[in-house]
């Protein structure tokens, strides 16, 4: 399957600072695990793309990305290895 997640400049921005914050002190001040903040946070990553908009709310095409992105989440191969691209 191929997708896209189209995102503006600020949301990616976001998006990478954050992910750089994980790494970082945010990681540190959780006790994650450095090179392993993922595997520590699916629990949660998993409740965020099914917890946070009503799917009533969403288109199909949305849905079906949404999932794609929690089969993401909880995949334990590293993310170098290419996901459902």
């Amino acid at each position: 399957m191929t997708y896209a997640w189209r995102t503006g400049a600020g949301r990616h921005a976001a998006i990478t600072r954050l992910m750089n914050w994980i790494s970082g002190e945010l990681g540190a001040a959780a006790q994650l695990q450095p090179g392993n903040a993922m595997a520590q946070l699916r629990g949660f990553l998993a409740l965020r793309f099914v917890g946070v908009i009503p799917p009533v709310r969403l288109t199909s095409d949305e849905i079906l990305l949404i999932i794609a992105k929690l089969a993401e989440s909880q995949d334990h191969r590293p993310p170098s290895l290419g996901h459902y691209g």
